[in-house]
């Protein structure tokens, strides 16, 4: 009796382990080396437990292999923001980044080895999971997902919009992007988002941000600062994002708030949508959510409106800077495509003298680009009207210790990661506060790109949707 009861509900503790438990385990483990985003059940695991009874336990192995690869691809790139295309396409520039190769060797050994895990656990003791409780599991967890309001998953597949419904955080009402997940989520939903033709969505994506649409809106009336041939800087600043305490959040501004005596300061918040590409789109083109190739496509970037093209129709020179190296998503391209005049980077700015911070994405020191631009503007200044823009890069996950001394971070072994990135984003803060001083007649922008990607790790840090706005100018 004992026995034979046992043998009847085995395929219950089966699918418990198997389909649900077993992912979050290795996505526990994973968590702990990269940041993730990703709900407790993925419903992709249960959907093929729905149809592994049909199917050879080898072919069930593959596709389970199959879809956690993709799982912890799609979680990976959520924490930092990505859509799936651009984070593979910026697998082409590991070359680029200072990675131990023991390290990618024993990525590749272990996934090997879980493959080989995989085939031996359902060749010898898979269970035929019954149809109806399949079915009835993906139904009862899609419910709840639905009525908590945790992922948008299910209705972005539909093509529902069902933003700011009733029942709860369903979809962003101007991107339909997914907003927030806890109970489940499913990948393969998620790649079917971002494989989507662009054509088919772009509708949504053409969105508003303070600084763009100071540029865009009424064009033709000439505004103060384009009338004026005011200077104007523009910085959009990596992982800042906007502090939940606002007691840090003060403390890291301060710099700025210092300058209130002398200069306008307003600090507002927006929204942020996907990586620092899509920030740079959205403060520079006033569009967001595009797939990463069309930005390498001439005739679409020519179609476009872009500030610095506004600015130079004004009279305006144009530069850029970054720390970071100009093939990365090809910005050597695209910057200039968009009507930069000059644009400087890793490859450009390096001097025997340079500081050089950062792990995985090594680069120059946002401090000393910084201090390079107000050492010009206070010797020689650039011509006027000039617009310059600046995209940070020390604050970039994942954090090295060599930041330390660049960033006066005195304790980097006994603070968490937001705290190191806090005192990071001050001092930067400190440095625009100094070229500021130097500058005169020049509006200044300070923008985040997003919050820290830290994915399901210091939750409650950052606001998940905000970044800071900060505009300073001079008082008439």
């Amino acid at each position: 009796m004992n026995s034979t009861t046992t043998t009847n509900y085995s395929w219950f503790i089966w699918s418990l382990l198997v389909y649900i438990l077993l992912p979050t385990i290795i996505f526990y483990f994973v968590g702990k080396l990269v940041p993730i985003n990703r709900a407790i059940i993925s419903l992709d695991y249960i959907l093929l437990m729905c149809f592994a009874n049909i199917i050879s336990y080898r072919l069930c192995s593959f596709i389970f292999l199959f879809l956690l690869c993709l799982d912890i691809l799609v979680s990976v790139s959520a924490a930092y923001y990505f859509n799936i295309y651009d984070f593979i396409y910026s697998v082409k520039y590991l070359s680029l980044l200072k990675i131990d190769l023991i390290l990618i060797l024993l990525l590749i050994l272990v996934l090997v080895l879980l493959g080989v895990f995989i085939i031996h656990l359902f060749k010898n003791y898979k269970r035929n999971v019954p149809t109806w409780f399949s079915i009835s599991l993906l139904l009862i967890i899609s419910f709840c997902d639905i009525v908590n309001g945790s992922s948008q998953a299910i209705f972005i597949t539909l093509g529902i919009n069902y933003s700011n419904g009733k029942m709860g955080k369903i979809v962003d009402e101007k991107t339909g992007k997914i907003v927030d997940e806890n109970i489940a989520s499913s990948a393969l939903s998620k790649l079917s988002i971002d494989v989507m033709p662009y054509y088919k969505r772009k509708n949504n994506e053409y969105i508003g941000s303070k600084v763009k649409n100071l540029f865009f809106n009424d064009i033709s009336h000439n505004f103060q600062f384009i009338k004026h041939h005011q200077n104007i800087i523009l910085v959009i600043m990596e992982s800042f994002g906007l502090n939940i305490d606002s007691n840090n959040y003060s403390k890291i501004l301060y710099p700025i708030l210092e300058l209130k005596p002398v200069y306008n300061v307003s600090i507002n918040k927006e929204r942020f949508y996907g990586g620092t590409v899509g920030a740079e789109t959205k403060e520079l083109l006033g569009i967001t959510g595009v797939p990463y190739y069309y930005l390498k496509n001439n005739s679409f970037m020519d179609s476009l409106i872009s500030v610095p093209k506004i600015l130079k129709t004004k009279g305006y020179v144009t530069f850029a800077f970054h720390g970071f190296s100009g093939l990365v998503f090809e910005r050597k391209l695209w910057w200039k495509n968009i009507g930069f005049d000059s644009s400087y980077y890793f490859e450009d700015l390096r001097k025997p003298e340079s500081i050089i911070v950062g792990k995985a994405f090594p680069g120059i020191s946002d401090r000393m680009i910084i201090k390079s631009i107000k050492d010009k503007i206070e010797v020689n200044g650039y011509p006027n009207p000039y617009f310059i823009y600046l995209l940070t890069l020390n604050s970039h996950l994942p954090l090295s210790k060599n930041l330390t001394k660049v960033y006066q971070i005195s304790n980097f072994e006994d603070i968490s990661a937001p705290q190191i990135i806090d005192s990071i984003n001050y001092n930067i803060l400190q440095d625009l506060a100094d070229l500021i001083k130097v500058t005169k007649n020049t509006t200044v922008f300070i923008v985040g790109d997003h919050a820290p990607p830290f994915g399901n790790n210091f939750k409650g840090y950052y606001d998940n949707k905000y970044i800071p706005v900060i505009k300073v100018e001079p008082k008439k």
